[in-house]
């Protein structure tokens, strides 16, 4: 395909899912949800050297199943265990089953936060993450993951929260970070306060926030299976890559404190914990991604809280009492993920999935 012929392929295909989703979900039918996930996996699943890492990974699936679990973590840095679990099987199936899982959860996630709106959510995720997911492939599956992870806290679902971040670990194990949003939700969410104690302590805890994250990144030069994450926060990887290039999701992260101000009365203030959950979340993501101008890696952890953007931009919708008026609140949510797509993903260049090849290139060699 030329890369316009690609532009509207991804379109179509993840138009048709994000419809699904909506028809499947508004009607409780399951059959409409199969195949909306089943759309998406089978872009993934079936694309061949589409995709940042993607002969990378190719390469790393056939060495796997000549080595040992603890030869290939050696050879390849301390990489995580599901990349040699799944390198035991047709290499394939690999990325059939990473586009697979991260539909899934995200779909799950929204599903758990009792989204109104799964049709236009899961449009945004295909729009705005899954792209970036074809190419940091098993983090893509780590964020997945966490974030329905993220849906078990306000359910004070402990032990599933932390089983399924564990689980996200065997992908990526910066994802392991995120069992800190359980002490973080109790200190600043589920305690009843007033308006002005929880900002005031949102202001100390992003101060905290920014030496922490930049302190832990001297501290995993000398952890044996992080070491290899040290690599991105040194001068020569900004000086050959940029700093700007891994903080390719700042307009979300913007758009997003945008809208949680904007509706800030609606969506936090008349919500108490939920509400006050979401804006910690995306304030933790903005400030992050701060942290990544200087230290890139600091954004690969931001992204593990943009889907908390959909959900913010999603809310909003229901803010408006007028039925036209959230049509319209739904058109913009919409029209911002092509545009996103358009300039970040399709004119940028970001996640280098332009222009689409599937895997029977392979049988026409």
């Amino acid at each position: 395909m030329s890369d316009i012929d690609s532009l509207f392929f991804y379109f179509i295909c993840f138009g048709i899912s994000a419809a699904l989703f909506h028809i499947g979900s508004k009607r409780k039918l399951r059959w409409p949800i199969i195949i909306a996930i089943l759309i998406p996996t089978i872009v993934g699943g079936l694309r061949y050297r589409v995709g940042v890492d993607y002969i990378s990974y190719m390469s790393k699936l056939m060495e796997a199943p000549n080595m040992s679990m603890a030869e290939f973590s050696s050879k390849f840095g301390g990489m995580e265990p599901a990349l040699w679990l799944f390198g035991q099987l047709p290499w394939q199936i690999f990325f059939f089953a990473t586009s697979f899982l991260t539909i899934l959860f995200f779909y799950l996630g929204f599903k758990n936060f009792g989204s109104k709106h799964i049709g236009i959510c899961m449009l945004l995720v295909m729009l705005v993450i899954f792209p970036q997911a074809l190419g940091g492939v098993r983090q893509g599956v780590a964020m997945s993951l966490c974030f329905y992870a993220f849906s078990f806290i306000p359910q004070k679902r402990r032990t599933a929260f932390v089983i399924t971040v564990l689980c996200a670990g065997l992908f990526h194990y910066s994802s392991l970070i995120m069992l800190l949003m359980l002490p973080l939700h109790y200190l600043m969410v589920s305690k009843p306060e007033s308006e002005k104690k929880f900002i005031i302590k949102m202001a100390v805890m992003a101060i905290a926030l920014v030496g922490v994250v930049i302190v832990g990144f001297k501290v995993i030069e000398y952890v044996p299976f992080l070491r290899k994450y040290a690599l991105y926060s040194t001068d020569a990887f900004v000086e050959q890559y940029g700093a700007l290039t891994a903080s390719h999701n700042i307009l979300p992260e913007l758009a997003s404190v945008a809208l949680i101000v904007m509706f800030y009365g609606h969506l936090v203030k008349g919500k108490k914990e939920n509400g006050r959950y979401m804006f910690m979340s995306i304030f933790l993501m903005l400030m992050i991604t701060m942290v990544g101008f200087k230290v890139p890696l600091a954004s690969r952890l931001a992204d593990y809280f943009i889907a908390f953007f959909i959900l913010a931009i999603t809310s909003a919708i229901d803010t408006f009492e007028d039925k036209n008026s959230r049509r319209i609140m739904a058109g913009v949510a919409i029209a911002y993920g092509i545009l996103f797509f358009i300039a970040g993903i399709y004119l940028n260049g970001s996640g280098e999935i332009f222009p689409y090849r599937t895997i029977f290139e392979i049988l026409a060699v």
